[in-house]
């Protein structure tokens, strides 16, 4: 099975990274195989700029988190 996700799934991800919840679930899921996870340059682009440039998000993740 292959996957694509909204930029909100994974900032959601960034912001309960030890959390739980389903962006939490299906993202872990995802990084362990459990189906392939499709990325596009925009959804990448997009999470980039907004956790840059939302001065809430800015202030809860770190540059090297969205890495």
């Amino acid at each position: 099975m292959r996957a694509l996700f909204d930029p909100n799934v994974f900032i959601s991800y960034l912001l309960t990274p030890n959390g739980s919840g389903p962006p939490v679930a299906i993202v872990e899921a995802a990084l362990a195989g459990v189906f392939s996870l499709l990325l596009t340059a925009n959804v990448v682009v997009e999470v980039r700029a907004k956790t840059a440039t939302k001065p809430y998000l800015a202030a809860r993740i770190a540059p090297s988190e969205v890495d």
